[in-house]
C-alpha cells in the first residue's frame, strides 16, 4: 500500500491532570460517549431534568450522594470496573502494558482518586504531540470535525493505525502491533479497543493546501518542503487544472495530541530528538 502520510512527534508530556481535563480530552468532543444524565439514572440519583449538567455539577452531585451512602452509591461501577481497575493498577505497577484499559474506567478511577476512596491515586499520562503531512491527493483521510458524534471514535481508530508503525527500542520494536499479535486482536478491524489504547485525541490545528497557499507562511514547518515540491510536480505533469481537484480535495497537515498511557513508547524523546520522520498508509475510512 502506498504512503499516504508523512509524520512526525514533535513533542511529549508526561504528568498528572485533573479528572475534568481528562474528561475533555477523552469525551469532550462528543456527549453521546459519556453522558452524565444516563449515568446518574444508572446511579439512581433524581435529578432536575430541565438543568444542563456539565461536568464540575456531575461530580458535585457524585461527591454529596458518597458523602451520604458511602461506597455503597457506586456499587454499579464496581461491579462493572472492579477488575479493569485491578488492570490499571498492574499496568501502572509493572511498567508495561498488559491489559490496556477504556478510556470510561481511566475516569470513573479519576474520580475515585478525588474522592479520596482508597486504593485510589492520580498517575502520569502521556502525551504525544503528532503533525501528519497528506501526502496523496484525490481522496479524503481524515475524520470530519463537523461530524462529532462519532469523530472521536474515527480518529482513535485513524490514529491506532498510524501509531502502529511507529518504533521503540523496548519494550519491543513496534509496541503496538506487539501488542496487537500478542493478544491476537485485529490491528485492521480495532474498534474494541481504540479507546483503551488511545485514551484522548485533541485536534490542535489544520492547515488545508488548496494551491493557493503562500508557501513562505510555512517556511518553519518540518513538511513544507516536501508538500510544496508535490504541489508542484503535480501542477507540472497534470497541468492547471490539477488545481480544481486540489480545491475539492485539498491536502491536509493536522496537528493531533493524543493522551496514552505513560508505559507506551518509552524512548519517544529519543525519537523526538532525532527529529524522526516516518511513513504512513492509514486513512480514515467513512
Amino acid at each position: 500500500m502506498s504512503t499516504i502520510h508523512k509524520y512526525k512527534v514533535t513533542d511529549y508530556s508526561v504528568k498528572e491532570r485533573s479528572t475534568k481535563e481528562i474528561f475533555n480530552y477523552c469525551f469532550g468532543f462528543s456527549d453521546e460517549d459519556f453522558s452524565f444524565e444516563d449515568w446518574l439514572n444508572r446511579l439512581k440519583v433524581n435529578t432536575d431534568h430541565s438543568a444542563k449538567i456539565d461536568f464540575d455539577k456531575f461530580f458535585s452531585i457524585l461527591s454529596e450522594n458518597y458523602s451520604d451512602k458511602g461506597l455503597a452509591f457506586f456499587d454499579l461501577v464496581f461491579r462493572l470496573y472492579n477488575g479493569v481497575f485491578s488492570n490499571l493498577k498492574e499496568n501502572n505497577n509493572s511498567g508495561e502494558i498488559t491489559n490496556p484499559v477504556s478510556a470510561e474506567a481511566l475516569l470513573w478511577y479519576h474520580i475515585f482518586a478525588d474522592l479520596s476512596i482508597d486504593g485510589f491515586s492520580k498517575f502520569p499520562l502521556k502525551e504525544l504531540k503528532i503533525e501528519i503531512a497528506q501526502i496523496e491527493d484525490g481522496i479524503v483521510t481524515f475524520p470530519n470535525v463537523d461530524e462529532k458524534i462519532f469523530w472521536g471514535e474515527q480518529y482513535r481508530e485513524f490514529l491506532i493505525r498510524l501509531l502502529a508503525n511507529l518504533p521503540d527500542s523496548t519494550p519491543s520494536q513496534f509496541p503496538i502491533v506487539e501488542w496487537f499479535e500478542k493478544n491476537d486482536e485485529d490491528l485492521l478491524d480495532s474498534f474494541i479497543v481504540n479507546n483503551e489504547i488511545i485514551w484522548g485525541v485533541k485536534e490542535e490545528e489544520r492547515i488545508l493546501i488548496t494551491g493557493n497557499n503562500s508557501w513562505e507562511n510555512y517556511s518553519h514547518h518540518w513538511w513544507k518542503d516536501l508538500l510544496q515540491k508535490i504541489v508542484e510536480y503535480k501542477i507540472h505533469h497534470n497541468g492547471e487544472n490539477w488545481i480544481d481537484t486540489l480545491q475539492e480535495y485539498p491536502l491536509e497537515v493536522v496537528t493531533v495530541k493524543v493522551l496514552i498511557h505513560n508505559s507506551w513508547f518509552p524512548n519517544i524523546e529519543e525519537l523526538i530528538k532525532n527529529q524522526e520522520e516516518f511513513d504512513n498508509a492509514a486513512y480514515f475510512v467513512e
